[in-house]
């Protein structure tokens, strides 16, 4: 038995490497109607957005291996109508609104700095077109 396309919830990815951050917004996303596919890395995440369609993908900007502006290049790149959502708490005296607007300037769609409020969330999710789905509570 097949699942109907019309059940089927819209899928985000989430790479993101803070355990608790990356466990607050996938709990977010679900309760939003969203199924949401994890990665802790840029490579992790690349492998899932060549095989899983999704709705958009949420990023750390600043994590080991491939960084955030170099992996949403990467991303948009290859996928440039794919919205991306940057998230940063900023690093090395770096401030998060910087990050997220040089995140930005490489083609993400829109960013969010750490801690998220549930109203600044519901804002970029509706930014990039991607609001709660109707289905959600």
């Amino acid at each position: 038995m097949t699942a109907d396309p019309s059940t089927e919830k819209p899928k985000a990815l989430l790479i993101e490497d803070d355990h608790v951050f990356r466990q607050i917004v996938m709990i977010s996303l679900a309760k939003r109607g969203y199924d949401v596919v994890e990665a802790v890395s840029f490579e992790e995440g690349r492998e899932v957005i060549e095989n899983v369609s999704l709705s958009f993908v949420m990023t750390g900007i600043f994590m080991e291996g491939m960084v955030g502006i170099a992996g949403i290049q990467v991303f948009k790149g290859k996928f440039p109508n794919l919205p991306v959502i940057a998230i940063s708490g900023g690093w090395a005296g770096l401030d998060p609104d910087d990050a997220i607007a040089a995140a930005q300037k490489i083609d993400a769609d829109a960013g969010v700095k750490k801690s998220i409020s549930a109203i600044d969330f519901d804002a970029t999710l509706k930014q990039i077109g991607r609001g709660a789905p109707v289905n959600s509570f």
